[in-house]
Formats: C-alpha cells, structure tokens, sequence
C-alpha cells in the first residue's frame, strides 16, 4: 500500500512538473519573472516527487525484506534509492547543484530499478519467490 501511495504521488507530481512546463510554453511571455518563477515552481513540484519516490522505495524494501516478494538485493537497492531520493528533496530549498543532482539520480534509480525488477521478473516467469507469511501478534 505504502508503494502505491508514492508511486501514485510520484506519478502525479510529474504530471505536474509537465503542466509547469507547459505553462511557460503557453504563456509565451516576455516577462523574465514569469518565466523565472514558473522554472522555480517546476523545480519546487518535481523535488517534492522525491518524497513519493522514497515512499515508493520504502514500501518495496519492506515487502522485499520481509515477505520476501523479490530477492533481498531489490529490496537493499531500494532502501539506497529512497535515501537517495529524500537528499533529492532539498532541492526545494538550496541552489547547490549536488543537491539537484541527488534528485536526478534518485530519479533515475526508479526508472532503473523499475526495469531492472521488471527483466528479472521476465527471467524467471513461473518459478515465483516462495513469498514468508507475516507473524501475527
């Protein structure tokens, strides 16, 4: 559940960054603070997805590591990529390009690990991870 929420929320907020984008496209305008705070808005919506995507990750790495749903490394690569993607998420306040860069990569780590889960996956069609039940207390 935790990873359809920020799954979700990241895919919305992407739509979002896009309509932002579109925005400008549209307005077509000459005034520079327009177009300055519209990017700035566009950076703003597009950090925040990394909340979603850490989301997104957390709730991977708890159905990999403890239900075992896919192999222990998806769900440690996971744990990475939501650290990762909530360095990302201070974009929001700073210039620094490390910072945006972070965000980048976390980025990039969902799309990798999506493909990467999905060829694995592929691989091994039929065989399926023998899936632990949780205790219950």
């Amino acid at each position: 559940m935790i990873s359809l929420a920020g799954g979700i929320g990241f895919a919305v907020l992407g739509l979002g960054t896009q309509a932002v984008l579109g925005s400008v496209l549209i307005a077509n305008t000459n005034d520079a603070n327009l177009t300055v705070q519209l990017y700035q808005l566009n950076n703003a919506v597009g950090a925040l997805g990394g909340v979603f995507a850490a989301l997104f990750f957390l709730g991977i790495a708890m159905a990999t590591l403890l239900r075992r749903v896919f192999p222990a490394w998806a769900g440690w690569l996971a744990i990475v990529g939501a650290m990762v993607a909530l360095v990302g998420v201070g974009g929001v306040s700073t210039d620094n390009t490390v910072v945006f860069t972070f965000g980048f990569i976390g980025l990039a780590l969902v799309l990798l690990w999506t493909v990467v889960i999905s060829v694995w996956m592929l691989a091994t069609e039929g065989e399926g991870p023998e899936i632990t039940p949780m205790a219950r207390s």
